[in-house]
C-alpha cells in the first residue's frame, strides 16, 4: 500500500483526522445539497428572467418612436 493510500485510509477512518478534513474540504452530502439548492435558486432565476422578458415585451410593444417636428 503506497504511503498515500494509508494517510487517505486513516483520514477516513480516525474520527478526528476526518473531522479535520471535513472541516478543511467540506462534509461531500452537505456540498452536494448545497450545490442542489443552488441549482434549484439559478432554474427558477431563469425561468423568472423568461417571465420578465414576456412582461417588459407585452407591456412596451405599443411604444413608438416618436419625432420631432422640425
Amino acid at each position: 500500500m503506497e504511503p498515500l493510500d494509508q494517510g487517505f485510509l486513516l483520514m477516513e477512518h480516525v474520527r478526528p483526522l476526518k473531522d479535520m478534513l471535513d472541516w478543511l474540504a467540506g462534509d461531500p452530502p452537505v456540498i452536494e445539497s448545497y450545490s442542489t439548492t443552488w441549482g434549484n435558486v439559478a432554474g427558477e432565476l431563469g425561468e423568472v428572467a423568461v417571465d420578465y422578458r414576456a412582461a417588459v415585451a407585452s407591456g412596451t410593444a405599443g411604444w413608438g418612436v416618436r419625432r420631432r417636428r422640425t
